[in-house]
């Protein structure tokens, strides 16, 4: 009859919509499902940016203070070449005023021995006049 046929597509009407609405239904949760994941990987990737961004910033940091420590060696070292050749005129110095120390003491020995000399030939003179006196 009319009426049966149109219950059954009423009927099949209605297993046909439930049937939509379930696929539409499954295919907003995957929609959804897929966004949440979506959204997790984006989020992943900020937190390995901001990762990355900050072992950069270490890297130039540790980059930065090993320049540092390099110019501060190389003052070091320049300072440390500066008291060397500071020492190095010292001793030249040094060995000048002990040069001339010894060249001083050798006049002055020299000096000494002249005087000696003469001292012991006015000795003579007067030895030699007093036994010339003795005689007369």
């Amino acid at each position: 009859s009319a009426e049966a046929s149109i219950a059954a597509a009423n009927e099949s009407a209605e297993a046909s919509i439930a049937a939509a609405a379930k696929a539409h239904k499954e295919e907003l949760d995957a929609v959804r499902a897929a966004a949440v994941k979506s959204s997790e990987r984006v989020g992943a990737a900020e937190v390995a940016k901001t990762a990355a961004e900050a072992r950069a910033a270490h890297a130039e940091a540790k980059a930065r203070q090993s320049e540092v420590e390099r110019e501060a060696a190389v003052a070091e070292a320049l300072a440390a070449r500066s008291r060397a050749d500071a020492a190095e005129s010292r001793a030249a110095a040094a060995d000048l005023a002990r040069e001339a120390a010894r060249v001083e003491a050798s006049a002055a020995a020299g000096e000494l021995r002249g005087g000696l000399r003469a001292k012991e030939q006015s000795d003579a003179r007067a030895k030699d006049a007093e036994s010339k006196a003795a005689d007369a």
